[in-house]
Parts: C-alpha cells; structure tokens; sequence
C-alpha cells in the first residue's frame, strides 16, 4: 500500500495534520522555555502546568488516533 496523493485525502485530514504539526512546534516551544528558563514559582503552578500538559498530550494522541484510522478505512475501501 503506497502513500495516498494529497487529492485523495480528506481535507479534515489535512487540517488536522497542518494544526497537529503547529501544536508541535508550540509543544516544542513551550518545552524549550520551561527546560531553559526555569521559574522557581509555586508548586501547585507547576503541576496544574502537567495536568494542563497531560490533558493537551492525550488530546493529541486521540485526533493522532483517529486520524489514522480515517486513512486507514479510506485506503481499505
């Protein structure tokens, strides 16, 4: 099974994949200054950050999930 030509993805799939690449490189950002320039603030801010983090992750891995499902179906049928 080759890799589908963009005309034969679903256009929710590709807004999906664009806005999934973007929550990346913010991820990535996000982490870069937390990593570099640490804040000595309060320990509750700190892990309402994870929980924040962890709630944005799961999120992620769902549509990540569901994305490839989609394909998944679409290249079977």
């Amino acid at each position: 099974m080759g890799p589908a030509s963009s005309q034969q993805i679903d256009p929710t799939v590709l807004a999906w994949a664009r806005a999934h690449r973007r929550q990346r490189r913010r991820h990535a950002a996000e982490l870069a200054q937390i990593t570099l320039h640490h804040d000595p603030g309060d320990r509750r801010e700190a892990i309402g950050q994870q929980l924040a983090w962890t709630r944005r992750r799961e999120r992620a891995r769902h549509l990540h999930t569901s994305a490839l499902a989609q394909l998944r179906r679409r290249n079977t049928g």
